[in-house]
């Protein structure tokens, strides 16, 4: 499915996105399309996503159709507790032939990545993994080698009570613009999956698929021309503000938490065919936003609530920005994941 330059416009892409769901995604996988929409807000607002949950759950399976459908290199690392940075950056040999050293690509060096596992790396690999996350490069002897525009990390996390896992640091939770949970799959999607697999479904043939096959500048571009009215930007930083005056978080989420916000509600306008922003838009983005931004203070967790709950009533106490003339269209439920 291609699109030319001038053909861009804010319907077309929305047709093209859910079509492309349907043919790359729905065929293999039921009830993801929040996390595919989600995925590729935080693709073209130049950031990186954190997916949670038990095993199992079709988060590789996800990165990979998001990959292809990107027409993109895609790698696999998966982190262990004695994984060391040259191997995920590269490192240099000493070449024989030619009495010098060259140098080896680590997996790093492609356009897609699935951090499988990101919390049971040793903090001195989460290092070096959060300079590529944040400046899209590595410094690898001195030297500086850049890893594009396009370079998108899908991390994937287990539950802090699972065994052998090290704590992300705060600093690195905040690169990542949203966090998505992946519960359990239904009974019936259980029983689908299944029937998938006997019929020859799963794995996927990747070489069948549908490539959305859009220049990044483009996006780029056309989000530059969707509107977000400032009431909907305050909107977003009264939500985010009151999280650092709430007891049952340990401190408030950073800046980084109102453009997450505010850059996701313009490409999720843009998902809707539409270039001007609503409250809708702001309200379906607090929650991937803030959900890995804040911890439960020991008041929080005595109430035994889960930190969505709290989010949840925060976004209830804040009051909406009446609609304008312009943003006046609904996008229905919106809901990401």
């Amino acid at each position: 499915m291609q699109m030319k330059p001038q053909q861009l416009d804010p319907k077309q892409f929305k047709t093209l996105c859910d079509e492309i769901y349907a043919k790359n995604f729905e065929t293999y996988l039921k009830g993801r399309k929040d996390l595919f929409m989600g995925l590729l807000t935080a693709y073209f607002c130049k950031g990186h996503v954190l997916v949670e949950g038990p095993p199992g759950t079709a988060k590789t399976l996800i990165a990979k159709l998001f990959a292809k459908t990107l027409s993109k290199t895609f790698k696999r690392i998966q982190f262990t507790n004695d994984l060391m940075p040259e191997k995920i950056t590269g490192s240099y040999y000493f070449h024989p032939g030619k009495g010098d050293y060259k140098f080896l690509p680590g997996p790093l060096f492609s356009d897609v990545i699935l951090a499988d596992e990101i919390n049971r790396a040793p903090p001195v690999t989460q290092s070096a993994f959060l300079e590529a996350m944040e400046e899209k490069q590595l410094t690898i002897k001195g030297n500086t080698v850049d890893l594009g525009d396009t370079f998108f990390v899908i991390a994937t996390q287990n539950p802090s009570d699972y065994l052998g896992t090290f704590p992300l640091p705060e600093v690195q939770l905040d690169r990542f613009i949203f966090s998505f949970y992946l519960s359990n799959l239904t009974f019936d999607e259980e029983i689908d999956i299944v029937e998938r697999h006997l019929s020859g479904k799963l794995p996927p043939n990747f070489h069948s698929l549908d490539c959305l096959e859009i220049e990044y500048s483009q996006i780029q571009a056309l989000l530059k021309t969707v509107k977000v009215d400032k009431t909907l930007i305050n909107y977003a930083a009264r939500i985010v503000g009151l999280t650092r005056h709430n007891e049952n978080f340990q401190k408030g989420a950073s800046l980084r938490a109102i453009l997450a916000i505010v850059k996701g509600a313009q490409m999720g306008a843009l998902l809707d065919g539409r270039l001007e922003s609503n409250a809708k838009d702001i309200q379906a983005y607090v929650l991937p936003a803030l959900r890995h931004r804040l911890f439960l203070s020991k008041i929080g967790e005595e109430k035994k609530n889960k930190i969505e709950f709290y989010i949840e009533e925060i976004i209830r106490m804040v009051d909406v920005p009446p609609p304008t003339a312009q943003n006046n269209g609904s996008n229905g439920d919106k809901k990401v994941a």
